[in-house]
């Protein structure tokens, strides 16, 4: 991703990838965790954000309608976490992921 190619994008046939990340957390701080995606060239479809131990399910709308990938996570000791959101099904041939952010909580 820069500044002129703002998203990535997995095309159906190939073995299904997956976008990490890695954040470095404060203990006992809460942090929102939030990823701008869609699906590309069709409709529905599902990817799964794992991070830490916990992992959810996130499904797509119609093309070209961005979803936020959100999660609230408290960390438990200082450090780096790493996290990863992949392909859950087959209905999206193809996602894109537009961003990737990190705000501390108050």
């Amino acid at each position: 991703m820069n500044e002129n190619f703002t998203h990535i994008v997995f095309f159906k046939g190939n073995v299904p990838g997956h976008l990490s990340y890695s954040v470095k957390l404060d203990k006992d701080k809460k942090y929102l965790i939030e990823i701008m995606a869609d699906p590309w060239d069709t409709s529905g479809g599902k990817v799964r954000h794992k991070i830490g131990d916990e992992t959810s399910i996130h499904e797509f709308g119609t093309f070209n309608e961005k979803i936020s990938i959100s999660r609230l996570v408290t960390a438990s000791e200082n450090g780096w976490v790493g996290g990863y959101i992949s392909q859950d099904s087959f209905a999206a041939n193809q996602w894109r992921a537009y961003g990737v952010r990190f705000t501390e909580m108050d």
